[in-house]
C-alpha cells in the first residue's frame, strides 16, 4: 500500500495440507494472539487505534466471501508519508499477512464471526526517556484513539519507539498473564492485544470452561481451558493469548469437505488443538492409544465437539488421531515436544500415518520428559531457518 510507508501485504508461511486446506506456520519464542469477534458493536466505533510501541502482523481468517474494511492514518513524526490516509477492502485469506508499523493508526470493521491472528512485535523507548519519565509514564502514552474523520491539522504526531523488545520481555509478560495478572505494571496489555477493556474471561465469570475435562478411556487426553481475555461485560469477542513459545501452526481447512485416510501419530509431540469456527458445527475426533506400556494401549475413543476459542484438545505423544468434519473450521495447534525415557529428542519428526481401516495398531515408545527451553528455541530457530526466504510484497487486494 504505497500511500503509507511500511504498510503492506506479505505472503504467509503456509503449505498445502490436503484438499483446499493449508497449514500456516508460526514458529516463535514470543506471544501470538488470536482475536475472535462476536455480534456486539465495537467499543470504539469510528475510532482508529494508534500504538507507538507495537507493530502488528495480522492474518485474517474466515469465510473468504466476506469483505473486511481497513482504515489507516500515518501519524509518525518523521515519516515521508505522514498524514497520508488509506482505506482498503479485502477478503479473509490465510495466504497473506498485513504488516502495520508502529505509529500508523488503524481500525477494521465488519469482523463479526472472523478471527485475526497477530504476531505483535513490541518496541521500547530510548533509555533516556525511561530514566527521565519511567516505564509506566512512557507506556501510558502508548495507546491513542484517533477519529477516522479527524482533520489533518488535529492529527496526533508521534515518535514511535525504536528498540525491539528482547525475548525476556515477552517471557515476563507471559508469566504475568499465566499467573493471573492482567499486565505487568507500567505496560498496558491493551497495547499487545489491540483493546483496552480486557479481562480474564474465566476469572471474570464470562467463561465457565473447566480447567480440565478428560477424554474417558485414554489417559492424558482431554480438554484444557485456554487463556482468553474478553471485555468485562461480554465473552462474545476476545483474544486468545498464546504465551508459550513453540512451533505453532494454523490449519485452514478450506470450505470443501476433505478428510485424510489415515490416523496421524506423533511420536514425541503433544498436539494442543483449538478449533475456531461456527459454534453450531459438530466435528469428530477419533483417538487410539498406541503408547508402549500404557494401561489403555490400543483403546479407541470417538469424541464429538463444537468449535470454541475457550478450550484446546490435548492429544499426548503416541496417541493416534483422525479428525472429521472440519471444513470451514480453523485449527490452532500449539504442539509441545517431549523427551524419551533417556532424555533424548528424535531428529526425525515425520508423522507416522496409519490407515483408518487397519485395526492392528502400532506400538510406539513413550515420550513424556519435560522439554528444556533451549530445545524449544532450537526447534523454533530451525523451523524459521527452513521457512526463511524473500517475501514478495503482495498488491492491495480488491474488495
Amino acid at each position: 500500500m504505497g500511500d503509507i510507508a511500511g504498510l503492506h501485504w506479505q505472503a504467509s508461511f503456509r503449505c498445502p495440507n490436503g484438499g483446499d486446506a493449508f497449514a500456516v506456520r508460526l514458529p516463535s519464542m514470543n506471544t501470538v494472539t488470536i482475536a475472535f469477534h462476536g455480534r456486539e458493536q465495537p467499543v470504539e466505533d469510528g475510532r482508529l487505534r494508534l500504538h507507538v510501541g507495537t507493530a502488528h502482523r495480522l492474518i485474517f481468517l474466515g469465510d473468504p466471501r466476506r469483505v473486511v474494511r481497513g482504515d489507516f492514518i500515518d501519524c509518525r513524526k518523521d515519516s515521508v508519508t505522514r498524514c497520508h490516509r488509506v482505506s482498503v477492502a479485502f477478503h479473509p485469506d490465510s495466504a497473506r499477512v498485513l504488516c502495520v508499523p508502529a505509529g500508523v493508526a488503524h481500525a477494521f470493521t465488519d469482523l463479526e464471526g472472523l478471527f485475526v491472528v497477530d504476531e505483535p512485535a513490541l518496541f521500547l523507548p530510548d533509555v533516556s526517556s525511561l530514566v527521565r519519565e519511567g516505564l509506566e509514564a512512557c507506556a501510558g502514552e502508548d495507546a491513542w484513539g484517533v477519529a477516522v474523520g479527524c482533520p489533518e491539522d488535529r492529527l496526533p504526531v508521534v515518535q514511535e519507539h525504536g528498540h525491539a523488545a528482547s525475548e525476556k520481555l515477552y517471557e515476563f509478560l507471559g508469566e504475568e498473564l499465566r499467573g493471573g495478572s492482567l499486565a505487568a505494571r507500567g505496560f498496558p496489555l491493551g497495547e499487545m492485544v489491540g483493546r483496552d477493556d480486557v479481562w480474564d474471561a474465566h476469572r471474570s465469570g464470562a467463561d465457565r470452561t473447566p480447567d480440565w475435562e478428560p477424554v474417558d478411556g485414554i489417559g492424558g487426553a482431554g480438554w484444557q481451558r485456554n487463556l482468553v481475555l474478553t471485555s468485562q461485560t461480554s465473552a462474545k469477542s476476545g483474544v486468545i493469548m498464546m504465551t508459550e513459545p513453540g512451533v505453532r501452526q494454523v490449519v485452514d481447512h478450506g470450505v470443501h469437505p476433505y478428510e485424510h485416510g489415515a490416523y496421524g501419530i506423533h511420536v514425541s509431540l503433544e498436539d494442543r488443538l483449538t478449533f475456531l469456527g461456527d459454534g453450531d458445527r459438530v466435528a469428530r475426533a477419533t483417538l487410539v492409544d498406541c503408547r508402549e506400556g500404557s494401561p489403555t494401549l490400543h483403546a479407541k475413543v470417538e469424541v464429538e465437539f463444537r468449535p470454541s476459542p475457550f478450550r484446546q484438545l490435548i492429544i499426548p505423544p503416541g496417541v493416534a488421531h483422525a479428525l472429521q468434519g472440519l471444513s470451514g473450521v480453523f485449527t490452532i495447534n500449539r504442539a509441545r515436544p517431549y523427551l524419551d525415557r533417556h532424555g533424548r529428542y528424535p531428529g526425525d519428526q515425520r508423522t507416522v500415518e496409519w490407515p483408518l481401516d487397519r485395526s492392528d495398531y502400532p506400538v510406539v515408545p513413550p515420550h513424556d520428559g519435560e522439554p528444556p527451553r533451549a530445545l524449544i528455541r532450537h526447534l523454533v530457530e530451525g523451523e524459521r531457518a527452513l521457512l526463511r526466504r524473500d517475501h514478495p510484497v503482495l498488491p492491495a487486494p480488491s474488495g
